[in-house]
């Protein structure tokens, strides 16, 4: 294949702040991802279900959850039953988070994520509206695991957050206004660790902590 320069596309993929070069192929698109502005890494190829020819292709965070997805929108007769397809580049994750911590003694730390908006969402569903919404979604450590190799033990806690509060002037993100955390008590989920606390009889109910801050919003009324 001749290499064309319209096919070059220069965006961050992975929110890193550099630019990442994706070149447009006939059977796919390649990833060439910025490594701190000395060079770029290797090839990545991706597979595309659709063609490039004939269509507009951009990269989008379609989803809203700060990670990048190659869309494809056309006007073409053929492809009037499905004018916009996309591919979700990272599978729906965000690229470099920190997922878990070892000490090499014995003690484990899992990370979990999940997008602010999840939290969102699910606080309207309750009826419990944020009183500022935020205008981008932000990583958030969902849930924690923490294992101790040496005597079995694994403890696990849930967060939920509501009220996120950007400050568009100082343009920073000052946090939550409410952070709920709970200590799971079912460790169904967790594979591949043999715990010595499941024990039906050591089980508590699940203690819930809420934890109220000032992000410095002040609120007008009407």
């Amino acid at each position: 294949n001749q290499f064309s320069s319209s096919r070059v596309i220069l965006t961050d993929l992975d929110s890193s702040g550099t630019a990442d070069l994706v070149y447009l192929g006939e059977n796919g698109v390649d990833l060439y991802r910025n490594q701190s502005g000395n060079s770029f890494s290797p090839k990545l190829h991706v597979p595309i279900p659709f063609a490039v020819n004939g269509s507009a292709l951009d990269i989008v965070d379609l989803l809203g959850n700060r990670t990048q997805c190659l869309v494809s929108s056309s006007r073409l007769p053929g492809d009037s039953s499905q004018p916009l397809v996309y591919v979700d580049i990272f599978r729906n994750k965000k690229p470099h988070p920190l997922t878990g911590v070892k000490n090499n003694v014995g003690a484990e730390t899992r990370l979990h994520y999940a997008q602010s908006t999840k939290f969102y969402f699910q606080d309207r569903q309750n009826s419990r509206r944020w009183l500022i919404p935020l205008p981008f979604p932000v990583y958030c450590v969902e849930r924690r695991e923490t294992i101790d190799r040496v005597s079995g033990n694994v403890f696990c806690d849930s967060y939920r957050y509501s009220h996120g509060f950007y400050d568009g002037v100082e343009r920073e993100f000052r946090g939550f206004a409410r952070v709920e955390r709970t200590d799971i008590s079912d460790f169904s989920k967790l594979k591949g660790v043999s715990q010595t606390n499941s024990n039906p009889a050591w089980k508590v109910p699940p203690a819930r902590t809420v934890t109220w801050f000032h992000t410095d919003t002040f609120i007008e009324n009407p």
